[in-house]
């Protein structure tokens, strides 16, 4: 019965007998084995282990088979008051079983030598949910690698935070982190520039520098020059991940299939590295809307190189700009400076209900700053949105 058992929750026949060849069935009766196996299979799958885990983990452990479910399930409460979540716990024995066998004083003493780092004990708690195989490591050996980082220029604010993001990073090799630093030199960055970009985007360290090469030699076959490519990523590290890369050839066909030259595309990207990161569609629903507005494709162009911001507003809120300065007769003004449609439209309509009042028909006003307006007019900004709104 118990053999058909393990066979029926998905043991093969040759783990069965590498399980029993470790404990042998003549030392414990049948109706023994097959009683705690039982207890142990729907005690995992209450909290949340699949069969094929469940197998996973005995393999891995075979010894659990003779722990009591009891001492199991003290041992999972112990972890649970120190601040581990229920689910979690199970979560770290489906990845690494051989929590099972640590003990409590042991996993605590643990976690209290990772808080000598600046974490908080609820932070250690998060890094060793997301990467448990840390329980295995000597601690001295986790402190120089954390020491290296420091060597190298990270701050332990910047540092913490990467492991917060990426724990994985803490037995990442040090000559692959050389390596990392050396790679991302030979493509124009400097030490700081690399420590900025990793410590917004951990997962660079793990990521193929060859495919981050050939998406940079896609922009420099474009026109791009090393310089652009590197400020545009210093601006906004995020390009570097892998699905906005991936997508840089599709977003420079649609760029021209709008109309832009080349050096409009790099001139606007350089300006606004977000153009990259926003859907296309709902840049190109925002073309097609100035182009509503009777503006030619070349005064579109011309508008969107002085604000490529606007490809990424709400087409709503251009609208609502558009239909304002239409009915005021400055539809054309905006061609000249665009700037002026990223304007607050509730400061704009302030000031022309204002401007109004003064009986002031020279709207040009309307754009001052809001220093210059205060020292024509003597009315702050706070003191207008107040006063209309």
């Amino acid at each position: 019965m118990f053999e058909e058992y393990m066979i029926q929750i998905g043991f093969s026949e040759d783990e069965i007998k590498n399980i029993m060849r470790i404990y042998p069935k003549s030392q414990y009766s049948p109706s023994t084995l097959l009683y705690n196996l039982k207890n142990l299979h729907h005690f995992f799958l209450r909290n949340g282990i699949t069969n094929s885990n469940f197998v996973k983990i005995i393999i891995t452990i075979p010894h659990i088979f003779f722990m009591s479910t009891e001492n199991i399930k003290l041992k999972i409460q112990e972890l649970v008051d120190i601040g581990f979540k229920r689910i979690d716990v199970f979560q770290i024995i489906n990845n690494y079983p051989y929590l099972l066998d640590l003990s409590f004083n042991r996993i605590n003493n643990k976690l209290e030598k990772y808080t000598t780092l600046d974490f908080s004990m609820k932070e250690v708690i998060s890094i060793f949910t997301s990467y448990p195989i840390l329980f295995s490591e000597d601690f001295s050996k986790i402190k120089k690698h954390y020491n290296y980082f420091l060597e190298i220029g990270y701050s332990n604010k910047d540092l913490n935070y990467i492991i917060l993001s990426l724990p994985e990073i803490l037995l990442l090799p040090a000559k692959d982190i050389q390596k990392k630093f050396t790679d991302f030199s030979l493509l124009g960055f400097q030490k700081n520039d690399i420590i900025r970009i990793t410590k917004v985007l951990p997962n660079v360290f793990l990521n193929d520098i060859s495919f981050i090469k050939d998406k940079f030699q896609t922009l420099i076959d474009f026109g791009y020059t090393e310089l652009d490519i590197t400020y545009m990523i210093k601006k906004l590290p995020i390009l570097l991940k892998e699905n906005y890369l991936g997508r840089i050839s599709k977003h420079l066909d649609e760029f021209l299939s709008l109309g832009f030259t080349n050096n409009d595309i790099i001139f606007i990207t350089c300006n606004n590295p977000y153009l990259f990161v926003y859907p296309f569609d709902n840049m190109k629903n925002n073309f097609t809307c100035l182009k509503e507005f009777n503006f030619s494709n070349e005064e579109i162009i011309s508008l969107l190189k002085e604000a490529p911001i606007l490809l990424g507003y709400d087409i709503e809120n251009i609208k609502e700009k558009y239909d304002f300065y239409h009915d005021l007769l400055l539809e054309k003004v905006l061609v000249k400076n665009p700037i002026y449609f990223t304007y607050s439209l509730d400061l704009i309509r302030s000031r022309y209900a204002y401007l109004k009042e003064l009986n002031q028909e020279d709207y040009s006003d309307l754009f001052l700053t809001d220093s210059e307006f205060f020292k024509k007019y003597h009315i702050s900004k706070g003191d207008l949105l107040r006063r209309y709104f």
